[in-house]
């Protein structure tokens, strides 16, 4: 790598001028690869549930074209973008490769510039800019979550109809709060090592609100990696800025890249492969330039990062067949569960690993795999969508929640923290009794 590159720096970054110049021009490129051919339509879930072509991915394309072409304003089309998933399932359905994410993000970007703030954008910026990032206020947010669920309140709270009283983006908050006890497995911290000193060597982020509540996680995928022969080293890399981009907050999310291509440049580690168990972070991970223009040098250091990374299905399918043998001597035919897996829209769409996962889990012969119907299609979970948009959200939940229903499975498999949180809160909204761990927890419970 050039030794220009050697020291990354705030002065790297890309002005806003120039983020605004670049950005007009991409989306110009990107609006003109749709053909309006409408084979994104069966393929949207806000689309399915509301019959709207305007909530439609081509819908939303003519709109943004229209505002380009000023003939509509940037108010008049915030509402459909703001109803997007980004689930991108449009673009596996698409037959000219229209880059829908790309153009959904750029397009928020940009119709953020020309819109009047709201109140509670400013406070979405200050989660995502300053709590996230931080370790310390991500874990008093938990001991909070903890004191609610554990000492009672929850079910005051309930039981005197308070919550009801709350607007619906604070009822979903709530309803989303993720599982916590006083015995839950640790936080990881950047530094740890597992497995045997002399054993080949992977680097396991963790991430910012997963390593805080759902630690448990990423043990399974250490114990299963260590099985393997391998050595786990936690990097000490920042918050990926996955939900600062998805909101359009472009420099934010440049930021939050730049932090972590320091500190992956600083680990001097550029052939260990980056090994990754959510969904979205990964995903976020392997575009990371597409957030600077393709003249800067930022975009070339995010290149050689992004080929590093890899899921933790795509890692484990070359080795599937050890790990088959790491299995428990009682993983029998007649011990079977009947288990459903949904596939995260970030792992399946954005990343394009549709067929790993199942792979990987068959080598369960306990586990009975069944069918689920539209399984590709969004669970409405979005990064912090169920919270923006907890009605169309809510909609998209059900749909899935009908479809699991009906496959009468009792354990459901999902790659992605948002995911789990969403589908167990529609699980426990129906008081449907099914397990749901991810595919990691699912292998980890069987080896020996």
């Amino acid at each position: 790598m050039p030794t220009s590159l050697d020291r990354l720096t705030e002065k790297l970054l890309p002005t806003e001028t120039t983020n605004v110049a670049v950005a007009e021009d991409h989306l110009a490129t990107l609006l003109k690869a749709c053909i309006q051919c409408g084979m994104c339509l069966s393929a949207c879930p806000t689309y399915t549930v509301t019959g709207s072509e305007a909530e439609s991915p081509r819908g939303r394309i003519h709109l943004v074209d229209l505002w380009q072409q000023d003939r509509l304003t940037a108010e008049a089309i915030a509402p459909h973008l703001d109803q997007c998933l980004g689930c991108r399932s449009c673009e596996t359905a698409c037959p000219s490769n229209v880059q829908y994410g790309e153009l959904l993000n750029t397009s928020r970007y940009l119709v953020k510039k020309e819109t009047p703030s709201h109140w509670f954008a400013t406070v979405k910026r200050w989660l995502l800019a300053t709590v996230l990032p931080s370790p310390t206020l991500l874990m008093l947010a938990r001991f909070g979550a903890l004191l609610y669920k554990t000492t009672g309140i929850a079910w005051l709270a309930k039981r005197t109809g308070v919550l009801s009283l709350l607007p619906p983006s604070l009822q979903a908050m709530e309803q989303l709060c993720p599982p916590v006890g006083w015995n839950d497995a640790p936080s990881l911290e950047g530094g740890q090592r597992f497995g045997k000193k002399n054993a080949p060597l992977v680097l396991m982020p963790v991430g910012c609100v997963m390593n805080t509540f759902m630690a448990d996680i990423h043990h399974a995928t250490i114990q299963m990696i260590v099985a393997l022969g391998f050595q786990v080293l936690i990097p000490k890399l920042p918050c990926c800025g996955a939900l600062a981009h998805h909101a359009g907050e472009l420099s934010l999310s440049q930021k939050q890249a730049l932090a972590t291509l320091q500190a992956w440049q600083a680990l001097k580690a550029r052939t260990i492969p980056i090994v990754m168990n959510s969904a979205g972070c990964a995903a976020h991970y392997k575009e990371l330039a597409h957030l600077f223009p393709s003249d800067s040098p930022l975009h070339a250091v995010a290149e050689a990062f992004s080929q590093q990374v890899v899921d933790v299905h795509e890692w484990l399918l070359p080795r599937v067949d050890r790990l088959a043998k790491q299995l428990k001597a009682n993983n029998l035919d007649d011990k079977r569960v009947k288990a459903i897996y949904q596939p995260a829209c970030h792992l399946y769409h954005a990343q394009g690993v549709q067929t790993e996962p199942m792979a990987v889990l068959s080598v369960l012969p306990a586990v009975e795999w069944v069918p689920l119907a539209d399984a590709s299609l969004c669970c409405g979970s979005a990064g912090i969508y169920n919270i923006e948009q907890p009605s169309l959200s809510q909609q998209v939940l059900d749909a899935k929640l009908d479809a699991i229903e009906a496959t009468g499975a009792t354990l459901l498999a999902v790659a992605n923290p948002g995911c789990y949180l969403q589908l167990r809160k529609g699980l426990q909204q129906r008081g449907i009794s099914l397990e749901i761990l991810h595919p990691m927890q699912v292998l980890a419970r069987y080896l020996g």
